[in-house]
């Protein structure tokens, strides 16, 4: 099944490629090392240096007319390229295709969009590309939810300072595209006035866990944007659909970079707070303790949170840009739970070409 997938969503791009009018592309290629030191022992996995966030990624977009048009991004190529291509039926990991959305613009206002989307979750930590982030020093929502899902949405834009979107997916939660029936529902509102910006997103999230059927989730993302600063806080909340607001579980992400020398340089610190409780589960974990895997490729994140134990992030990273389309970064790390400093270098390079 999974080939039978993975052939469909490459005949129907090279169709959608001959077809188009209009074609833009863009090859991102990342190569990190990353390397902890763990403050207890824990097996020689994690001891070496891994591969971090090195990808390779093609994005594509562009029209067919001038109401019809695309946006595709795929992910060839990371530190576990085999999952990648094992995983291409599967709603609840990432696979190689993120996303491949089709948009029908009825006017400068209304649109109607289908195919694998970006789910409207999250603020803005979640809006940030993939090949931008530096995994340790994300969130465990960022860490852990497969946001790229297949399903419609319908859009509002009254003017260029305002958004609001329905949207209608698979569950982050469903095994598989093709099996199960579990679905999410959201609603998101995106603003802007002058150097402040706002992400309101609203989800209703199934589960197949009988002990949690369905997650309800909303996230207040603010940011701030000048020529010198750019800082966002995002606050989520979180309780489960069979009880009542005293499970609610809270988690809180910011970041603040400073820009200097004219752009070439940024410096900044994320850091994040998340609140645990035994009855809110963590349904987007894995386990309820860090584990390290042999191959060494998951770095300090934790793969779940234990029900009374709160977690918390933090540290500084540097980003340098001396060539357009050129980034070099370094960023150290650290949690509460694997307490072991994690050390990131980098580069990342951006390529895009105009085709048709």
């Amino acid at each position: 099944m999974r080939r039978i997938i993975a052939s469909v969503t490459l005949v129907l791009g090279a169709l959608a490629a001959c077809a188009a009018q209009e074609l833009n592309l863009n090859l991102v290629t990342r190569l990190d090392g990353n390397k902890s030191w763990p403050l207890k022992s824990t097996s020689s996995g994690n001891n070496r240096i891994n591969w971090g966030n090195s990808s390779l990624y093609v994005l594509a977009d562009g029209s067919f007319t001038g109401k019809l048009s695309y946006d595709i991004a795929m992910n060839f190529l990371n530190s576990d390229p085999v999952s990648l291509y094992s995983n291409t039926g599967s709603c609840v990991e990432t696979n190689w295709l993120n996303w491949a959305d089709f948009t029908y613009s009825f006017n400068d206002n209304w649109s109607v969009s289908a195919g694998k989307q970006i789910m409207l979750l999250g603020g803005w930590e979640i809006d940030m590309y993939d090949f931008d982030q530096l995994t340790d020093l994300c969130s465990q929502d960022w860490q852990l939810i497969n946001v790229y899902q297949w399903g419609g949405k319908v859009a509002y834009s009254p003017s260029e300072e305002h958004l609001f979107a329905v949207q209608v997916s698979s569950s982050p939660l469903r095994d598989l595209l093709l099996e199960g029936n579990e679905i999410a529902a959201s609603f998101q509102t995106r603003n802007t006035v002058g150097i402040w910006e706002s992400i309101f997103s609203a989800n209703y999230i199934q589960t197949p866990y009988e002990e949690c059927p369905a997650m309800y989730m909303a996230t207040f993302g603010n940011q701030i944007v000048t020529d010198r600063i750019c800082a966002f806080i995002d606050y989520t909340l979180k309780t489960p659909g069979n009880q009542d607001f005293g499970a609610l579980r809270s988690s809180v992400t910011a970041s603040l970079a400073c820009s200097f020398c004219d752009g070439c340089l940024e410096v900044g610190a994320k850091g994040g707070y998340d609140t645990t409780s035994d009855l809110c589960p963590d349904i987007f974990g894995y386990s309820d303790e860090w584990e390290t895997e042999e191959d060494g490729l998951s770095g300090i994140v934790p793969l779940g949170l234990s029900p009374m134990r709160d977690y918390c992030f933090g540290g500084l990273f540097v980003n340098g840009y001396p060539l357009e389309g050129l980034r070099v970064h370094a960023a150290v790390g650290c949690n509460n739970y694997t307490k072991s400093p994690s050390v990131t270098l980098g580069v990342c390079y951006q390529f895009g070409a105009k085709i048709l």
